[in-house]
Formats: C-alpha cells, structure tokens, sequence
C-alpha cells in the first residue's frame, strides 16, 4: 500500500508541477507544432533514459535511499518534462480542432 501511494503522489506532484511549469512560461512555450512533436520524442527518450538509469541503480545493489535519491533527481524531472510536452501536444491537438472547424 504504501508503494502505490508514493507512485500516486509522485504522478500527481508532477502533473501539478508540469502545469505550473506551463502556466509561468506563458507565451515562451514552443509555438511551432514541429518543435512541440520534437520535444514531445525528446521527453520519451529522457523519460525512458531515466527508468534504465533506475532499473541500472537497483541491479548494481543501491540502497533504499539511494533509489530515493535517484527517484527525485532523474525520474522526477523526465516525468515532468513529459507531463509538460503532454501539455503542449494537447495544445496543438485543441489548435489544429480550432482550425478545422473554421
């Protein structure tokens, strides 16, 4: 129980700071749909990276806190980053839906 509440409110954490993220760039988000796809295959490859680097951590025997550490400095921000590109791709879904009903 205790493993899927930390898993929950690590997801939710990074969401809510994905969407503050987004809220303080403001106009300084990517506005071209070729550069919100690019950073949306970018943020897959980080995010991929980063659970290797902690399946890598775990086989080579690093402790609990170490995995705790781990956790926060490389899987918290590809997540958010992921999140945010996530954002940014619903953007461009709700434009081009704008753009084809006119």
């Amino acid at each position: 129980m205790a493993n899927s509440a930390f898993t929950t409110g690590l997801t939710i954490g990074c969401l809510v700071l994905a969407v503050w993220v987004d809220v303080r760039l403001g106009e300084a988000r990517p506005t071209s749909y070729m550069r919100r796809i690019a950073h949306g295959a970018v943020s897959f490859v980080v995010l991929e990276a980063s659970v290797t680097a902690l399946y890598y951590a775990k086989a080579h025997g690093l402790g609990s806190f170490g995995i705790l550490v781990a956790v926060f400095l490389l899987f918290l921000p590809a997540l958010v980053y992921s999140f945010l590109t996530g954002l940014w791709l619903m953007r461009t879904l709700a434009d081009v839906a704008r753009l084809a009903r006119r």
